[in-house]
């Protein structure tokens, strides 16, 4: 049976240096936010005061190490406090290493322009479904420097002697899906129960086969989630 195994959540604040964003954003919040730019979407700031995207989050622990060699699924957990709208993505990765994968959605989670210059996006495509994301989330901030305190995450990996981004996808999708339940079940293991019916979905678009017979999703406490 093909397995997808959770581990623990972490908070990334205590394995890496996230440093804030200082630069101000003006146009948050109005249809000027973002500029169209070779190859996609940057927002009209100036460039982020950590100017790069290895600069964006840099490790500070094995494990935020570690991360620049893992491949899988996972899942990122936004907000529920601090007066922060909850969210929830889900990715896979199998090219890209999940620390790639992280640092790039930190840049468009802060709504940050890592460009040289005015209107180059720097190699992060700020993609439509995480446009009004990170302008709700810089206006939510009210002035404060985002410091990433509240993002956890979890990753999975299955047991598989080598990566399959098929298999991968299929459970990226029952999840976004939220086939037999499996989206309910994991925020509701992230969040309290009155945060978690609030909690919205990040990803924007995902495959359309799901997990089948011979597949199960093994969480972090021992719940399971088996597919008929």
């Amino acid at each position: 049976m093909t397995t997808l195994t959770f581990a623990q959540p972490v908070l990334l604040a205590d394995h890496f240096d996230v440093p804030a964003d200082t630069t101000p954003w003006l146009a948050a919040g109005t249809s000027a936010a973002y500029v169209k730019t070779n190859p996609g979407m940057t927002p009209a700031r100036y460039r982020a005061s950590f100017k790069t995207l290895s600069h964006a989050m840099v490790p500070v622990s094995a494990y935020g190490k570690n991360l620049s060699k893992t491949y899988g699924l996972y899942v990122l957990a936004f907000g529920g406090a601090k007066d922060l709208t909850p969210w929830i993505y889900v990715g896979t990765t199998v090219r890209e290493s999940v620390l790639a994968r992280i640092r790039k959605h930190r840049v468009k989670a802060t709504g940050s322009h890592i460009g040289r210059g005015a209107n180059v996006s720097g190699g992060v495509n700020h993609t439509a479904g995480w446009r009004p994301f990170a302008e709700r989330r810089y206006i939510e901030h009210a002035g404060r420097h985002d410091l990433y305190t509240d993002v956890r995450l979890v990753v999975g990996q299955l047991n598989l002697p080598n990566v399959d981004d098929t298999k991968l996808r299929q459970f990226e999708a029952s999840l976004c899906s939220n086939q037999h339940g499996v989206l309910d079940q994991i925020k509701s293991m992230l969040w309290s129960v009155g945060v978690a019916k609030d909690v919205s979905l990040l990803t924007g678009r995902h495959d359309k086969a799901l997990a089948n017979s011979g597949m199960r999703i093994l969480f972090w406490d021992g719940q399971m989630s088996v597919f008929p």
